[in-house]
């Protein structure tokens, strides 16, 4: 009884010492604002926290609420105060990447050589009906291929085509043979080949 208990110790600190090796490959972009794909593959951004600026009665924020602002000011090289918001690819803090596009910050839901991120844009009502009505939005779920910058629909077919370079993980995932089973599962294969697969700066 004692051997097969050390033995299933040991199975089990050689798996978690196992999954601690594999964590810590996993590349995670550095705190900053990214103004490119090309900054964002090599892991450098083009601005660091202390460069932001929202006002002089407002000195302390996190990166995140500074995307919050209006006009999105960086202190330049020479002093100046110029606004980015027509420049930036997305921003990274505290293990969270958003992405900017249209206007807007996108949250991505999964990091790796393939990005999950949730696209979302307000619908904003009349603002001159005297009556107050709810604002909506729509969303839409995406994949990024970061290596290539590609955006994709979250859909089985682009999901097939995106774990295909995974020749061991593709045959799995295409062994399952209800498709509303393969469906349900595309996320987590997404996981999957991330894991498998970890994206490191200058791959792109």
């Amino acid at each position: 009884m004692r051997l097969f208990q050390a033995i299933l110790l040991g199975f089990f600190i050689i798996n978690t010492v196992s999954a601690q090796e594999a964590e810590d490959t996993t590349w995670f972009p550095e705190q900053g604002v990214y103004m490119s794909l090309e900054s964002l593959q090599s892991g450098k951004p083009g601005y660091m926290l202390a460069d932001l600026y929202k006002s002089q009665y407002d000195t302390s924020y996190t990166i995140r609420e500074w995307s919050r602002s209006s006009r999105l000011l960086v202190t330049t090289s020479v002093g100046k105060k110029a606004s980015i918001r027509d420049s930036i690819f997305c921003i990274s803090e505290d293990g969270r990447v958003e992405l900017y596009m249209g206007g807007r910050f996108h949250k991505v839901l999964e990091f790796g050589a393939i990005c999950y991120f949730r696209e979302s844009y307000k619908i904003v009502k009349d603002q001159m009906s005297p009556v107050v009505t709810e604002t909506y939005g729509t969303a839409d779920y995406r994949l990024l291929e970061l290596n290539t910058g590609l955006i994709y629909d979250f859909n089985l077919s682009n999901v097939e085509n995106l774990i295909r370079k995974d020749e061991e993980l593709f045959r799995e995932f295409k062994s399952i043979k209800s498709s509303k089973k393969r469906k349900n599962l595309m996320y987590l294969y997404i996981e999957k080949f991330n894991r498998r697969n970890p994206y490191h700066p200058g791959q792109g």
